[in-house]
């Protein structure tokens, strides 16, 4: 039996390669990633934010691509919509840090701003659109799925 995600806990029951359990261990990645560039000052920060940044655009597009028309055909329009509006309203305060010095307090405002905005969307994901996929879909077809989004993710690397 599956259960439902809850938070950044391991998915026990689920197959490594299911898509719900390969995207809430990238939401861990992006919760340690904002750890990171929060903990880290000068260069070594601008290269933790260039890493989360370069993480979350991918884990973002993957998720278009992949979960966004799951979700779609399995009835789950608004919930599709709702997540894009999420990303869309993320990827504008992404775009704002990347003018910002890394160690400036405008930078530190912006950055809690889009670690907030990105962990509720995450945890949108896990409370809503995770559980009707696993509802919903197939489990081989949710392993192939995964596979996809792990290997895109290791050739962007």
């Amino acid at each position: 039996m599956t259960r439902k995600p809850e938070g950044s806990s391991v998915l026990c029951g689920l197959h490594p390669d299911d898509v719900v359990r390969v995207l809430v261990e990238q939401h861990d990645l992006l919760r340690g990633a904002f750890a990171l560039v929060r903990e880290s000052t000068g260069t070594a920060r601008a290269q933790a934010f260039s890493d989360l940044a370069h993480l979350l655009t991918l884990h973002e597009s993957l998720e278009e691509q992949v979960l966004r028309p799951v979700t779609v055909e399995i009835g789950e329009v608004d919930v599709a919509r709702a997540r894009l509006s999420e990303e869309l309203r993320a990827q504008a305060v992404l775009a704002r840090l990347m003018d910002l010095d890394a160690d400036s307090d405008e930078f530190d405002l912006a950055l809690g701003q889009l670690e907030a905005s990105v962990l509720d969307h995450a945890g949108m994901e896990e409370a809503e659109e995770l559980p009707a996929v696993l509802a919903a879909v197939d489990e081989d077809v949710r392993r192939e799925l995964g596979r996809a989004v792990r290997m895109a993710r290791t050739v962007s690397s």
